[in-house]
């Protein structure tokens, strides 16, 4: 049997962004139904965080989920089992609250974990764990101690890990939990990742600059072989445009792809003006999303040619960790969690 595995889709990003909800739909319309169809997946396996925010929803992010995710599921009469992730309850020590319960009962195909459980897929059986929290750790620890099943799909929080391209996770449970299961897959971190037998599958979709030119998509996975296979996501929401008219160089003349896409624009050479505008028009008149600029912020000349280098450069993040590296301190590993928490979260607040 084949199930498609997909997780932290996160309905209601970027604060109930239409922009950010119509990039997601073009992804279930183009891509997410379209392979599902094709391939006769047997069902849909969800592993957390199908919602952005835990205290509430937005009326048309429900709307949208409904009619872009749920309800497609339903008419094609695929079975989707949903994981509770983090990101879905409501309280943190419990996941008796949760929006799957509330949002979600009454489709005839869809049914959703709770509590840790020991299922049958095809030949198969898995471990399923939801979000480990303090009303379920216990149960959790004796069934991952104790069962004997050759897959864990969870929404997991481990440390070692890289949770974002670069980054790696300093808290959380131990990978070693995992060590007599043949492969672990879980949602929870967006960077799709493999250590060991731990699969990270990461999200769908771009969601903040940090995703950037870090391939997104799902998986299809073989209840015989224990095998994944890679669906790529070939849609970008965040673009980087290296300006430099020193030498003549002619811009981009097609900006169409840009439309409703979040674009940064790297200035390298800046000489004639109304080069530079006539770029920025042409971004506007196509309809960008939004637009930055990276202006001289560095010396160029001693980057070379390596546009790696301008990447780490002008990426916040190795801003951030460059600095705490160089501070005299011990707990470097927590103050740069704490700075990732903070970053990740500005980024989610759109300004008005």
């Amino acid at each position: 049997m084949k199930y498609a595995l997909i997780t932290d889709t996160h309905f209601g990003a970027r604060n109930d962004s239409l922009i950010f909800a119509n990039f997601f739909r073009r992804f279930y319309e183009e891509v997410f139904f379209p392979t599902l169809v094709e391939r006769k997946v047997d069902g849909v396996i969800h592993l957390g965080d199908i919602v952005d925010r835990r205290k509430f929803i937005n009326y048309k992010t429900l709307n949208t989920m409904r009619e872009i995710f749920l309800g497609p599921l339903n008419e094609l009469k695929i079975p989707t089992s949903i994981i509770i992730g983090n990101h879905d309850i409501y309280f943190k020590n419990t996941l008796e609250v949760n929006a799957v319960r509330e949002l979600m009962d009454g489709y005839d195909y869809l049914s959703y974990y709770e509590e840790p459980s020991v299922v049958k897929l095809g030949n198969t059986e898995a471990l399923i764990l939801p979000w480990i929290c303090e009303d379920n750790h216990e149960k959790s620890m004796s069934m991952l101690e104790k069962s004997r099943c050759p897959v864990v799909f969870g929404h997991l929080h481990l440390n070692g890990i890289e949770h974002t391209k670069g980054s790696i996770s300093t808290d959380g449970f131990s990978p070693s939990l995992f060590k007599a299961y043949r492969k672990v897959f879980s949602g929870h971190f967006h960077h799709r990742s493999i250590t060991g037998n731990i699969h990270y599958l990461g999200n769908p979709y771009e969601m903040t600059w940090a995703d950037y030119n870090d391939q997104r998509g799902f998986h299809i996975f073989d209840t015989e072989t224990l095998d994944t296979e890679f669906i790529p996501n070939p849609f970008s929401m965040f673009h980087k445009i290296y300006y430099d008219d020193s030498e003549g160089q002619e811009p981009e003349q097609d900006l169409s792809r840009y439309k409703d896409c979040y674009v940064k624009i790297i200035i390298k050479n800046k000489t004639n003006q109304y080069m530079f505008e006539a770029l920025m028009d042409g971004l506007i008149k196509v309809g960008v999303g939004n637009i930055s600029i990276v202006d001289n912020l560095f010396d160029i000349e001693d980057l070379g040619e390596d546009l790696e280098s301008i990447e780490d450069v002008e990426d916040t993040m190795s801003v951030i960790r460059n600095c705490v590296d160089s501070l005299q301190i011990t707990n470097k590993g927590e103050l740069n969690k704490l700075m990732q928490d903070l970053y990740n979260e500005a980024l989610t607040v759109e300004t008005v």
